[in-house]
């Protein structure tokens, strides 16, 4: 017989309080026996896990956030099957009040000494856990540039090669990723299809995009140390802000993108993302690699 294909879903460990005031967003659902537990849901068709994560928040609590560091997956059986569900720390941006319904009874912040005492899975006891103990760290996205014409079919100049219909899909569904992690500061290469990676989210921010010469191909060719440095100041600026970024390059750049940020070399497919998540002193705390197309 084969096996059943698990049910991939993902939520958020919301947090909010600091010490022994440190509260966490539950949710209490009367048809699973008045079980009280942390908000998540099953992915919707081609959903990323973290925009899931978001939304399934916002859906079962009012609550809007943005993700923080990812936490680790959790594995159980569910009425419906297996169920796999990737977490992350939930920082919270807004809340709307939120009237019980068929599927949620009851949301509340939740002491998180009762919270413990309250969740039955032991699994979900460990993320809270492990969302406690994670230090403070602000999210750097660095986006590989959407799927552009090909050189040997253009004939202008390469800052100019624009991005394919599919690159210009990509960019658009770029932006509900971004969204997810709060990204606010935009930064890019000046070459026409890296900023046009970018501007659909900047169009639904409202935000203007700082483009930096030093990541464009042709610098980083001449001068690879100056986009290291560019990316140093990035990483510094998000460090020192707290301001959840974004990033877009050219795939010759990656190896001194990586280098700056103390990664080792990874493939980055067109439109990929990686979700580096920076500690208040610089420190990389968290890497995800993002796949979306």
């Amino acid at each position: 017989m084969a096996r059943q294909r698990p049910i991939a879903a993902a939520g958020a460990v919301v947090l909010r309080g600091s010490g022994r005031r440190r509260e966490v967003a539950m949710i209490r659902q009367d048809r699973y026996g008045g079980e009280w537990t942390l908000p998540k849901g099953k992915l919707d068709p081609e959903e990323a896990a973290p925009v899931a994560a978001v939304r399934e928040v916002a859906e079962e609590t009012g609550l809007s956030i943005r993700l923080g560091a990812p936490l680790d997956r959790t594995r159980y059986e569910s009425p419906k099957g297996p169920k796999v569900v990737d977490w992350w720390v939930g920082h919270v941006l807004d809340q709307v009040p939120r009237p019980p319904d068929d599927e949620v009874d009851e949301v509340a912040f939740v002491p998180v000494s009762k919270a413990r005492k309250l969740l039955r899975h032991s699994g979900v006891r460990q993320v809270l856990d492990q969302a406690l103990a994670q230090p403070a760290s602000t999210p750097l996205l660095v986006v590989r540039h959407a799927k552009a014409v090909s050189r040997s079919d253009w004939d202008g100049q390469e800052s100019t090669r624009p991005l394919t219909r599919h690159g210009r899909r990509q960019a658009s569904r770029l932006t509900s990723l971004l969204d997810a992690y709060g990204v606010v500061d935009l930064h890019s290469s000046p070459w026409r299809r890296c900023v046009a990676t970018l501007t659909p989210y900047a169009e639904h921010l409202g935000a203007d995009i700082d483009v930096i010469d030093a990541l464009t191909e042709a610098r980083a060719a001449a001068d690879p140390k100056a986009t290291r440095i560019a990316i140093a100041k990035l990483r510094e600026a998000v460090a020192d802000q707290g301001q959840p970024a974004a990033v877009c390059i050219h795939r010759p750049t990656i190896p001194d993108v990586l280098t700056a940020l103390d990664l080792p070399w990874r493939h980055f497919g067109t439109a990929m993302t990686a979700a580096v998540h920076i500690g208040t002193s610089g420190t990389i705390e968290a890497v995800e690699p993002l796949r979306h197309g």
